[in-house]
């Protein structure tokens, strides 16, 4: 047996735990993940926690492998893992508090044989009953993938949003330029076809939905250019004097043009990045 092609990437236990394993746990939604490899973990190299649906917080216990295949030699010093795991309470790194786990997990980035799985739930199950779980290579790249997907689904979901978004105001900008070019030749203003919306680059920011800091930066300002937009067309509604009125013609022209320019680099920004999710835009 081998490991699983999918984590021949990684060259020992501890890069396997601290690229793979740390990462899905919090891909999944786990709060609380603490790394212990090495430090005196009594059977834990990775402690992660969870409340449950009474608001009580969990927390489970990883001890991680990274064999081709586990054997029943192997499998007896899981078992005495899950025991000292259960046996031995860990010291909470915020808080001090001493805690103990509810689960055992026993993952490996490999197989596991037959004789071991039945060794390992014969000698714990009697004592911890469904507490005490395997989980071989294959099966963590399975939950890997679907966790990422997830993931993926919700990202999706804030960029779909987005590009909707600047659609609408790349189509009132361009007919708002219009009325503002006209105006600063007639002196006269000729009020927005609608507000500029900037729900969905809030949600992107506040989610901090990718990791590209460029990107992120890219949508700050245009979420500020947005804003400002706004603020300049509604300042022309008030009771104004001719000169400053066309003073914030001006203003408000260049803000038009600035924002229409960073929306063009944002429509096709923000389509690459829907695409590397996997979504097929044929309507684009």
């Amino acid at each position: 047996m081998a490991l699983a092609s999918e984590l021949t990437q990684y060259q020992n236990e501890e890069q396997f735990t601290d690229e793979f394993l740390i990462p899905l746990m919090r891909r999944l939604g786990f709060s609380v993940v603490m790394n212990y490899h090495g430090a005196s973990e009594f059977g834990k190299d990775v402690v992660f926690g969870e409340v449950d649906r009474f608001g009580h917080v969990v927390y489970h216990g990883i001890q991680a492998k990274f064999v081709p295949s586990i054997s029943l030699t192997a499998g007896a010093d899981l078992v005495n893992d899950a025991k000292q795991a259960f046996a031995t309470p860990f010291l909470h790194p915020h808080t001090g508090a001493e805690e103990r786990i509810s689960t055992f997990y026993a993952m490996n980035g490999g197989s596991i044989s037959d004789q071991a799985k039945r060794h390992f739930f014969d000698s714990l199950r009697p004592a911890f009953g469904a507490n005490v779980r395997l989980m071989d290579g294959k099966s963590l790249v399975g939950l890997n993938k679907i966790a990422i997907g997830t993931a993926n689904r919700a990202e999706l979901s804030i960029l779909t949003a987005f590009w909707v978004e600047l659609q609408r105001n790349r189509d009132i900008l361009t007919r708002a330029e219009d009325r503002t070019r006209k105006g600063l030749k007639t002196g006269a203003y000729e009020r927005f076809p609608g507000m500029l919306r900037v729900c969905a680059a809030d949600a992107m920011l506040q989610k901090a939905v990718s990791k590209d800091l460029e990107f992120t930066r890219e949508v700050d300002a245009y979420w500020s250019i947005c804003r400002l937009t706004n603020s300049l067309s509604d300042a022309m509604l008030g009771s104004i004097t001719q000169a400053r009125l066309m003073e914030i013609l001006e203003s408000t022209l260049n803000a038009i043009v600035e924002t229409l320019n960073l929306i063009a680099l944002l429509v096709e920004r923000t389509k690459a990045k829907m695409r590397e999710l996997n979504w097929t835009a044929e309507a684009m």
